[in-house]
């Protein structure tokens, strides 16, 4: 058996510590984008879903588009306006369906998907449907922003493919 000098040791162990200490550094990074991007989802639905639940008299639909504007790509939202114009769309797959409910932010959930890069599970107990209603969304970095950039429909395809 072959036994290592010094030098190769030394080597080694440098080399163990070196890739450590980058995969901690990686990791940590990896983190603190996760929770900005938690934060910015929390806040969209948080916002949405409000903006949603006011006085049906009123119109709504600019604030909602305003919203839209401020937190998902312009791509995103002018594919949204367009298959929704159509009629391609009857249904907001922001929240996974037609009318909005205040109580959905209470049981609002936000996970990390871990086996899809930059894609998020967002969840809430829908009382119409007595079910927990999930959308999934991926998010972009544009700038120092996160940006919602696609979603899943309910057929299992992307809005945009």
């Amino acid at each position: 058996m072959k036994v290592l000098n010094n030098k190769k040791l030394l080597r080694i162990i440098v080399a163990f510590v070196l890739l450590n200490f980058y995969c901690n550094i990686v990791s940590a990074q990896n983190y603190g984008e996760d929770i900005k991007i938690r934060t910015m989802l929390h806040s969209f639905y948080t916002t949405y879903i409000s903006a949603g639940c006011e006085d049906l008299s009123t119109n709504y639909e600019p604030k909602l588009n305003r919203i839209k504007k401020r937190y998902c790509t312009a791509k995103f939202v002018k594919n949204l306006t367009s298959r929704t114009e159509t009629g391609e769309i009857d249904w907001d797959p922001l929240i996974n369906a037609q009318d909005f409910n205040p109580k959905w932010i209470l049981s609002l959930s936000i996970k990390r998907n871990v086996s899809r890069i930059n894609q998020y599970d967002i969840s809430y107990f829908d009382d119409y449907t007595h079910k927990e209603s999930t959308m999934k969304v991926t998010v972009t970095k544009q700038g120092e922003d996160f940006l919602i950039n696609n979603v899943l429909l309910y057929d299992s395809k992307w809005l945009f493919n």
